[in-house]
C-alpha cells in the first residue's frame, strides 16, 4: 500500500509542476501526421544582424521541400507554441510580429520576450489574418498548414512567403526521433545566422537526455508503459510512432502500443491487457484533468487487473511536452525519475 501511494503521490506532484496544455494527440493525427531544455542567455543582435549584402544563400530541406533564402526574414509569424519558444529559445524573439495558438503557458524564462510578441488568435490565425501582417516567413506545425487552420503550404508560396512545417509533424513511414527536433533548431539556426545558438542548445539537450540514459542504463528490463490520450470503452487512442514513444523509450521504459505505420492510433483493450503495462502515462490536455483521466481508467473492467492499476502507478504529462519541442530533454527526464524514483533520490 506504501508502494502502491508514493508512486501516485510522485506523478501528482511532477504533474502540478508542469501545466496541462495542448492540441489533443488526434487533432494532429486527423491532420495528417516543467523547466525548458536550457535556455541560451545571449541576445540574437549580433548574430541576427547579418544584412542582405553579406547573407549570403541559405538552402534549407523541409522533409524534402527546399526552401531557399537570400536574405534574412525579419516579420516571423510562428503558428504554435513549440515553434515559437524555439525562437525565444535561440533569442530571435526580435524577429516574431505574432503567434498564434497558445494554447499553453510559454516556459517562464520566456515570459517576459513573449509578452511583447501580438497574439494573433487564441486558436489558429485565419489565412487573411496572417497574410495581413505581411509576414516574410511563417513556421508551425503541421496543423497549421491546412485550409481550415491557416492556409496551406501551397497557399503561402503562392503569396511569395516561405513556409517551414516542424520536421517532426510531417515525417511518414517511420517514428518520430529526437533528431527531428535538433534538425528543426538547426535550421532555424541556419535561417537567422544562429548556428552557435542552435549548436549549444542542442548539445545541451542531448547531454540532458545523455545523463538520463546513464542512470536508467543499469535496468535489465524496462517498464511497459502504456500511452492513454484518450479512453472510449474499449479502445484506446494512444501513441504509436509519435515522438512520445520515443521518449519513453529514451527514459527507460518501452512503449506496449505496436507499430501501427503511423504517429497516433487507436488500439484495442485485447492488446493492453495481452501486454499487462506496468505503468500508465496519460496525456493531460485541455479540460480534463489527470485525476479524472485516472479515475476513468481504474473505472473500466479490462485494466483493473493490469499491474499499472493494481499497483496505481500513473504518470500524468501535458500533451505539449511529448510534442516535437525544446522541452522533450527535460520531458525524458522527467518520465524517467517517475518510472524509477529510486534512482534519481
Amino acid at each position: 500500500m506504501k508502494t502502491r501511494f508514493f508512486a501516485l503521490a510522485i506523478a501528482a506532484a511532477m504533474t502540478f509542476a508542469l501545466t496541462a496544455c495542448g492540441e489533443t494527440a488526434k487533432e494532429n493525427s486527423e491532420s495528417g501526421a516543467e523547466s525548458s531544455a536550457g535556455t541560451v542567455s545571449e541576445t540574437a543582435a549580433e548574430e541576427s544582424s547579418a544584412g542582405a549584402s553579406d547573407y549570403g544563400t541559405v538552402v534549407i530541406d523541409n522533409n524534402g521541400r527546399e526552401i531557399t533564402f537570400t536574405e534574412m526574414p525579419q516579420r516571423v509569424i510562428s503558428m504554435n507554441i513549440q515553434t515559437t519558444e524555439m525562437f525565444l529559445a535561440l533569442g530571435l524573439e526580435d524577429k516574431l510580429i505574432g503567434t498564434s495558438y497558445n494554447n499553453c503557458d510559454v516556459l517562464p524564462e520566456y515570459q517576459e520576450a513573449f509578452d511583447q510578441i501580438p497574439i494573433l488568435s487564441d486558436t489558429y490565425a485565419s489565412h487573411e489574418v496572417i497574410i495581413g501582417q505581411e509576414p516574410d516567413f511563417v513556421i508551425g506545425r503541421n496543423t497549421a498548414f491546412t485550409e481550415k487552420a491557416s492556409g496551406s503550404i501551397e497557399q503561402f508560396e503562392a503569396a511569395g512567403i516561405p513556409a517551414y512545417q516542424a520536421k517532426g509533424t510531417i515525417v511518414s513511414g517511420r517514428p518520430e526521433v529526437m533528431d527531428d527536433v535538433y534538425e528543426d533548431i538547426s535550421s532555424i539556426g541556419k535561417i537567422f545566422k544562429a548556428e552557435e545558438k542552435a549548436d549549444a542548445l542542442i548539445q545541451e539537450m542531448q547531454a540532458k537526455i545523455d545523463a538520463v540514459q546513464e542512470k536508467v542504463g543499469a535496468v535489465e528490463t524496462p517498464l511497459k508503459v502504456l500511452v492513454i490520450d484518450s479512453l472510449d470503452g474499449n479502445e484506446i487512442f494512444t501513441a504509436s510512432n509519435a515522438l512520445e514513444s520515443e521518449l519513453i523509450r529514451l527514459a527507460g521504459g518501452q512503449n506496449i502500443a505496436p507499430d501501427m505505420g503511423k504517429n497516433w492510433a487507436t488500439i484495442s483493450m485485447e492488446v493492453v491487457t495481452d501486454a499487462n503495462p506496468d505503468v500508465i502515462v496519460f496525456n493531460v490536455y485541455e479540460d480534463t484533468t489527470l485525476e479524472e483521466k485516472i479515475a476513468e481508467a481504474e473505472a473500466n473492467p479490462a485494466l483493473q487487473d493490469t499491474n499499472a492499476v493494481q499497483n496505481r502507478r500513473y504518470v500524468g504529462i501535458p500533451l505539449t511536452s511529448v510534442h516535437e519541442s525544446i522541452r522533450t530533454a527535460d520531458t525524458v527526464q522527467y518520465l524517467a525519475e517517475n518510472f524509477y524514483p529510486e534512482l534519481f533520490e
